[in-house]
């Protein structure tokens, strides 16, 4: 499973009122639109590609001249810019979310522990 950041006050966001007023659409179906451009550019690092506007309505159950309308405005406020999303890096910044190391290493260290308690005690058990 790959994971995307979806940013605290994104719904929120002045921007998506702005989107919305410019498309005369609701802000909710913004936002949604939002989150599938998100899932979309997640596999290819903010690129979008071809933005399939129909696929977005379907999705949804919406009428494609309101995700196309949302889709202008979105580009024309400045978030999608040449086929991605124009903050990708910023926002979705590349690194390695993998918590394997991580994880074995802080099991490693509590089994040291658990070891180490069970050492004591036995030492303690033979005085």
């Amino acid at each position: 499973m790959s994971w995307l950041r979806w940013w605290d006050g994104t719904c929120a966001d002045p921007k998506w009122r702005v989107v919305a007023a410019r498309s005369k659409q609701p802000v909710g179906m913004v936002v949604s639109i939002w989150a599938w451009l998100l899932e979309q550019a997640r596999p290819n690092n903010g690129d979008l590609g071809v933005v399939d506007a129909e696929a977005i309505a379907i999705t949804y159950g919406y009428d494609i001249e309101s995700v196309s309308s949302i889709l202008s405005a979105m580009k024309a406020k400045g978030v999608i810019t040449d086929a991605k999303l124009a903050a990708w890096d910023k926002r979705q910044p590349k690194r390695d979310d993998d918590s394997r190391d991580r994880v074995a290493s802080w099991r490693a260290k509590k089994n040291d522990e658990k070891n180490f308690s069970l050492l004591l005690f036995l030492l303690h058990e033979r005085d």
